[in-house]
Parts: C-alpha cells; structure tokens; sequence
C-alpha cells in the first residue's frame, strides 16, 4: 500500500470520501462535505470497518454534520488512528482485544480465524507479500470485492 497522494471518491450531490497521506498513515478515510468554494464544511475521520453505518445514514439523506454530532459510525475511541506499521492480522488483532470494533461480531474470537481468509479472499497475495516484508509491492489493481 501506500501513504503518498490524495485519493477523492466523490459522488454528485453527496458527500466526498477522501483517502490523503495522513489518512493512509493512521488508517482512517475521511468524509468530508464541501462547500460551493471548495471549503470544508464538515468533516469526520474513521476506521474503514466503521464506516458502513455512517454511509447507510448518508444515503437516507443525513449530512456529514449530522454523522460528527450524533458519532453514527462510533465515538471518537472507536476512529482513534491505528498503527500503520503493523501487520494486518496484528492490526485486527489489537483492535479485537482493545474492543473497538463497532460492530460485536468482529469482536468474537472465532471470527478472528477467518481474517486471514477474507484478506486472501479481497486482495490475494497481500499476505504473502507482507511476510516478505513486502507488502508495498502489492498491486491495488488486485483488490477485489467481495460480496
């Protein structure tokens, strides 16, 4: 992966997701609501794996405000940055145990055992190329979605 440049998934009329290099370097995605002049209106970092409750909202209308005051898509200390340099698995594992996964079902010790699938299953070769220490040479290309 990388922790240069500036990535915008913009969709008209809504709010944009940036991924920037202090994204990158703390693991969190931005959505931000900008104003008609390009200013920042309101804007609210998170852990990817938090950020489905946050999108449902938005897509029944609610605006990037409403998702700072109300901490739909959890409180602060569940969007805390991560540790960059740590393997995934070690990075999914500290979250498990430190509780901050919003979701309780990431929580669970035997939904632990299947990262390693789904991770293989998403992006094939990841984990490979980061027992290699590697994992910079993985191509985004190969991400795939899984349904």
């Amino acid at each position: 992966m990388t922790r240069q440049g500036t990535v915008v998934f913009d969709l008209p009329g809504h709010a944009s997701f940036v991924v920037d290099s202090p994204g990158l370097a703390t693991g969190r995605i931005t959505i931000v609501d900008f104003g008609s002049n390009g200013s920042v209106c309101a804007s609210v970092s998170g852990r990817p794996w938090n950020m489905d409750q946050a999108m449902g909202f938005m897509q029944m209308g609610r605006l990037v405000s409403d998702i700072v005051d109300s901490s739909i898509g959890g409180p602060p200390q569940y969007n805390e940055p991560l540790d960059m340099d740590l393997p995934i698995l070690n990075l999914l594992e500290s979250t498990r145990q430190s509780n901050r996964f919003l979701h309780p079902a990431y929580c669970s010790r035997s939904n632990r055992d299947e990262w390693p699938r789904i991770i293989e299953q998403s992006a094939p070769g990841y984990l490979e190329l980061e027992a290699q220490g590697r994992e910079v040479e993985f191509e985004l290309d190969h991400l795939l979605e899984i349904e």
